[in-house]
């Protein structure tokens, strides 16, 4: 009965210490801070709402931004590739062992396979080697190429964005 008593009591200093320092018992014997427990709070439903106003008025720029920043990069990717195909092209034309254009522009069109769709038309990718020579020109001539793309023809955005824009890589050498 002593124990008993003395039980009580201790549990009484106990209780009476926790409800001091904001600590409650649970069932289980864990204690746990008050309030921890998830309380509906007045008005965490407009926040929610605010937060989806935010995002729908934020999205948008944010997307526009990513998307931008993707075909930027596309079209320089691009034009990259132009300028080291004319590069290229225009080495071969320079060489002393080539005899007509058309062989540079087959290289040309080789090196742009993997890189621009429809590279095989001449309407999509334009080669304009100069001068145009159909037997080997003297040695000491200037080899011109131009590589040239519309916008519209490898872009992915409507083609009114670009309204006529091209994408040029362009090359000078002299014969061998």
């Amino acid at each position: 009965m002593v124990f008993i008593a003395k039980l009580r009591q201790l549990t009484r200093m106990r209780l009476s210490s926790e409800q001091s320092t904001g600590k409650q018992r649970c069932r289980n014997g864990v204690s746990s801070w008050h309030g921890s427990r998830k309380r509906r709070r007045a008005g965490s439903g407009s926040r929610r709402a605010a937060a989806t106003i935010e995002l729908a008025l934020v999205a948008p720029f944010i997307f526009f931004i990513i998307f931008g920043s993707v075909e930027f990069a596309r079209l320089m990717m691009v034009k990259q590739s132009l300028t080291n195909a004319a590069r290229e092209g225009c080495r071969h034309a320079s060489l002393a062992t080539s005899q007509d254009h058309k062989s540079s522009e087959e290289v040309v069109r080789g090196l742009l396979h993997g890189m621009i769709a429809g590279y095989e038309d001449s309407e999509i990718v334009r080669i304009m080697i100069t001068p145009e020579f159909h037997t080997s020109p003297a040695s000491g001539t200037e080899i011109l190429t131009v590589i040239e793309v519309d916008c519209e023809d490898i872009s992915w955005l409507p083609a009114t964005m670009f309204a006529g824009a091209k994408v040029r890589g362009v090359a000078l050498l002299n014969r061998e």
